[in-house]
């Protein structure tokens, strides 16, 4: 006896190897041939370039202020950086997640506030941290989330 499983996808094999039925004409159009051209694909972004839309948004519905934009645009930096710099947002993976959360474990825990990390951005901040002790460095869970 053949289970349930089995028989359904023998029938959808069965079916696949049927000949197609032709295809039906439209009405108002009975001998154009249908268009091959195929549909335009969308640009891929890079994760830095992509949130402009959603804070340009935000700002018109006054939604955010320019402390929040702020956090915003550090936070993504912050992810880039960990994802290797440049990445496409289509191309991110659980990894990239992975590493972001590392990186925030290794930072100094005030970050970007000495003229060697402004200068210097997040590897400056990676440096320093190498010289502070272990309750300086490491973002609290709240800010990682």
């Amino acid at each position: 006896m053949l289970s349930k499983r089995s028989t359904s996808s023998r029938t959808l094999r069965d079916q696949r190897s049927l000949p197609k039925a032709p295809a039906r004409e439209s009405a108002s159009r009975p001998h154009q041939e249908a268009d091959s051209t195929p549909a335009p694909t969308k640009a891929k972004k890079h994760l830095l370039d992509a949130p402009n839309e959603c804070i340009s948004l935000h700002q018109q519905q006054k939604a955010w202020n320019a402390i929040s934009i702020g956090q915003v645009r550090t936070a993504l930096a912050l992810f880039d950086y960990a994802c290797g710099g440049g990445i496409l947002i289509e191309d991110l993976r659980q990894q990239h997640v992975s590493a972001f959360t590392e990186l925030c474990r290794e930072l100094p825990n005030r970050w970007g506030r000495t003229t060697e990390e402004k200068a210097g951005g997040i590897a400056a901040s990676l440096a320093w941290a190498e010289t502070l002790s272990a309750d300086e460095i490491g973002l609290g869970q709240a800010t990682i989330n």
